[in-house]
């Protein structure tokens, strides 16, 4: 790879760490929200069968969104591995 290829390369890295940072704050966003709609049915509720059944639907959704954010964390961690490389072997060219 040439230097510039290789400068190009960490910009779109960087770009990709951007989205994913991006996509963790609105992923962190929907879970508040849905976590203080789920709050609302509970305390809405006065049925025990069905605040039991909302509690495990908040329980469940919170699960998910911190599954998928688990997720994104993992791949910002790859692409700081794949940066510190490129960053590497940009210093061969020097």
């Amino acid at each position: 790879m040439s230097k510039e290829s290789i400068r190009k390369t960490i910009e779109s890295v960087k770009g990709e760490i951007a989205k994913k940072r991006a996509e963790i704050a609105s992923l962190r966003a929907q879970k508040s929200a849905d976590s203080a709609r789920y709050a609302a049915q509970i305390q809405n509720t006065r049925d025990a069968t069905a605040k039991a059944n909302y509690r495990r639907l908040k329980a469940d959704s919170a699960a998910r969104y911190d599954h998928r954010i688990a997720l994104h964390q993992t791949s910002i961690a790859g692409l700081q591995q794949d940066l510190a490389r490129l960053r590497a072997e940009l210093k061969y060219f020097k």
